[in-house]
């Protein structure tokens, strides 16, 4: 995504290992998306976005992600098929590179805590409720 024209990803790193059952995923979209990738990057972003591809012999693959703002962010990609690295791959390039912050929500006080009351554990129920059950006596 950008902000103000300029795109917000400067790197993207992929890091994976060509023997391992973990990396299947990540390799098949090495060799058949990639190519395709980076034409699209080039023709839409100039050289601007750097892709980077690193062999790590017997760990588990992973993306970490750049921002023009310092900001590193890293996705584990073991496990994952072809098509679900390239929607996570998607994400990342279209991300701002902001921490996420939480929105505050208004807390809602009032004086009477409960209209009914507060439950007790000696409550029994008339009905098909979750209270005690009561023995039938014949």
């Amino acid at each position: 995504m950008s902000i103000r024209g300029t795109f917000q990803l400067s790197k993207l790193s992929f890091f994976h290992c060509p023997h391992t059952g973990s990396s299947k995923g990540l390799n098949a979209f090495l060799s058949n998306v990639l190519p395709s990738l980076e034409k699209h990057v080039s023709q839409l972003r100039g050289a601007s976005l750097v892709l980077d591809v690193t062999q790590r012999r017997g760990q588990d693959p992973y993306l970490r992600a750049e921002f023009l703002n310092g900001r590193e962010k890293t996705i584990g990609l073991k496990n994952k098929t072809e098509e679900e690295v390239a929607v996570l791959v998607n994400d990342v390039m279209s991300e701002k590179g902001r921490v996420v912050k939480k929105v505050p929500r208004r807390v809602m006080r009032t004086r009477i805590t409960s209209v009914q009351g507060t439950w007790q554990p000696s409550m029994t129920s008339g009905g098909g409720g979750g209270g005690a059950k009561r023995e039938s006596s014949l």
